[in-house]
C-alpha cells in the first residue's frame, strides 16, 4: 500500500513514507519514519482527516503530509453487525463488529478475516485483524481512550515482478526466482495504546498518550543462491523481531488579548524501538545458515510549539518550531572471516519552523499563505544495507524539505467546495533506490528534486 500527498511518499518501495500517520493520536509512523497502513481496520473508521503542506512540518520526521484515522466509540443502545464478501479468484472477506455505551463507558470491537488466491500465481494472501476500543468520559473534563490492535498475516506469497516481455506472453505469471525461492512474507503486529485528555478550564487542555507493541516479520526474498554464499552476505531470508512505543505529553492554552486571542500549544514526543534483525541463507524457501546478526536501536526525541494569534476578525498569524533528534545504533553481532564488525551509529538532528497567515475574507471563503522547513530521516530498512559491502549504510543523509503555499478555501454553497492550492517543495538529498537485486534494495542520496 501506497500514500502520497503532494509527491511526499511517491518514492516508496516498501511502507509509507514521506506521510505520517496517526490513529487515534497513537502513530501508526515508527521513530524512524516509516509507516504502515496495513494495520488498519476500515470497518473501525469514523472519519479521516489530511493535512497537507508546509503546517504538516509541524508533525515531526517525515511530514510531508499527515494523516489523522480517528476511530468509532460505542453506541447507545448497542450495536451487532456482520458482513462477507466473496468474489473471483478465492477472494473472500468477512467482519463482525460490536459496539455499546454506558454511562461514562463505551467500548467497541471489530474482527476481519481476507484470503486470497491472487489473480497472479504464487499470489495468494491470508489476512486477520483485531480492533478494539474502550473509552471513559468524566463530568469533569476527562477523557481516557484504551486502544488494542492486532494484525496477523501469516502468508503474503510474493509474485516478483516482471519484465516487459514476461508480462506480454502472460501477465498472470510469476516470476521464476520468486517460485523458485518461494519468496513471501510473514507479518504479527500488536499494540495497546492509552491516550488520556483533561481540560484544566475553558482555556487550557492537557493531553498524553502512551504505546507500546511488538512487529515479527518473517521474509524470504527472491535472491539466488549463489550470492549468498559471500562472506558479506546477509542471506536471502531476512528475520526482524521488533519493539516498539513511546510517549507525548502536550499543554494548550488560549489567551484573550484585548479584542484578540492568542491561542499557544507546546508538546514532547519520545519514541524508540529495537529490533533484533538476523539474515539466513534462503534454499528453495527454506531457512539456511545464518548469515547476518544484529541488534537495531533508533529513538527519536521532539520538542515543538506553536502560536496562533487571532489578531483580527479576519484575519489569523501562525509560527510554530519543532526541534528533532533521531539516532540510529546497530550492534553487529555476527562477525566471521570476511566479515567485519559493522557496529556504529548516527544521529540526525534539525530544527524546523513554520510560518503561515489565513485572510477570512467571508464567512465562505478563506486566503491562506504557509511556509515551512522539514527534514526526512532514512529509515532502518533504508539503512540497513549498502552497495558493495556489508552492514548498514550510515552514509546516507536525511532529505530536507523547503515548502511554500497558496491557495484558497471557498464554500459558494452547501453542497460545493472549491480547494485551489499552489504549492512548492524542494528536497536536497532525496534518499532514491541504488540498486535493487533479488527483492533487496540499497540507497543513496540525490540531488535536488521539485
Amino acid at each position: 500500500l501506497q500514500v502520497r500527498i503532494r509527491g511526499f511518499g511517491a518514492r516508496s518501495t516498501f511502507g509509507i513514507r514521506g506521510v505520517r500517520i496517526l490513529v487515534d493520536g497513537i502513530p501508526a509512523t515508527m521513530p524512524d519514519g516509516q509507516g504502515q497502513l496495513s494495520t488498519l481496520s476500515l470497518p473501525s473508521v469514523e472519519r479521516i482527516e489530511v493535512l497537507r503542506g508546509p503546517l504538516a512540518q509541524l508533525y515531526g520526521n517525515a511530514a510531508g503530509g499527515v494523516v489523522q484515522v480517528f476511530t468509532r466509540e460505542g453506541e447507545s443502545p448497542p450495536v451487532a453487525g456482520a458482513e462477507a464478501y466473496a468474489g473471483s479468484f478465492g477472494t473472500r472477506r468477512a467482519c463482525a463488529s460490536g459496539s455499546a455505551r454506558a454511562g461514562a463507558f463505551a467500548g467497541r470491537v471489530d474482527v476481519l478475516a481476507f484470503e486470497t488466491d491472487g489473480w497472479r500465481r504464487h499470489g495468494s494472501a491470508t489476512r486477520r485483524q483485531y480492533d478494539a476500543r474502550l473509552s471513559w468520559a468524566a463530568p469533569t473534563g476527562t477523557r481516557i481512550a484504551l486502544l488494542a490492535n492486532v494484525f496477523d498475516q501469516p502468508e503474503a506469497l510474493d509474485p516478483g515482478g516482471l519484465t516487459r516481455a514476461q508480462r506480454e506472453t502472460d501477465p498472470r505469471q510469476a516470476a521464476p526466482a520468486s517460485v523458485a525461492q518461494n519468496a513471501r512474507k510473514a507479518v504479527l503486529q500488536q499494540q495497546l495504546g492509552l491516550v488520556a485528555e483533561h481540560r484544566l478550564d475553558a482555556d487550557r487542555r492537557v493531553t498524553a498518550r502512551v504505546y507500546g507493541g511488538r512487529r515479527d516479520l518473517d521474509d524470504p526474498l527472491s535472491g539466488p543462491l549463489a550470492p549468498q554464499q559471500s562472506p558479506t552476505s546477509a542471506g536471502g531470508l531476512a528475520e526482524r523481531d521488533r519493539d516498539y512505543g513511546g510517549v507525548g505529553l502536550q499543554y494548550a492554552q488560549r489567551f484573550a488579548l484585548g479584542a484578540t486571542a492568542l491561542e499557544a500549544v507546546a508538546g514532547v514526543d519520545v519514541d524508540g524501538l529495537r529490533e533484533t534483525r538476523r539474515g539466513y541463507v534462503n534454499d528453495a524457501g527454506v531457512r539456511g545458515a545464518l548469515k547476518r546478526d544484529e541488534l537495531n536501536r533508533v529513538e527519536s526525541r521532539d520538542a515543538y510549539a506553536q502560536l496562533q494569534w487571532h489578531a483580527a476578525p479576519a484575519w489569523t498569524l501562525l509560527a510554530g518550531v519543532r526541534a528533532s533528534r533521531v539516532s540510529f545504533q546497530v550492534d553487529d553481532r555476527f562477525v566471521a572471516p570476511g566479515n567485519p564488525d559493522d557496529s556504529g551509529r548516527v544521529d540526525y538532528e534539525a530544527v524546523n519552523p513554520v510560518l503561515g497567515v489565513a485572510w477570512h475574507a467571508s464567512d465562505t471563503l478563506n486566503v491562506y499563505a504557509n511556509l515551512g522547513r522539514g527534514f526526512e530521516t532514512p529509515t532502518s530498512t533504508e539503512l540497513a544495507y549498502r552497495l558493495g559491502g556489508s552492514g548498514p549504510n550510515f552514509a546516507l543523509q536525511a532529505a530536507t524539505a523547503r515548502h511554500a503555499e497558496l491557495g484558497a478555501k471557498w464554500r459558494p454553497g452547501p453542497d460545493t467546495l472549491l480547494d485551489l492550492a499552489f504549492f512548492e517543495a524542494r528536497t536536497d538529498d532525496e534518499i532514491v533506490v541504488a540498486s535493487n537485486v533479488g527483492g533487496r534494495s540499497t540507497f543513496r542520496n540525490a540531488g535536488r528534486t521539485d
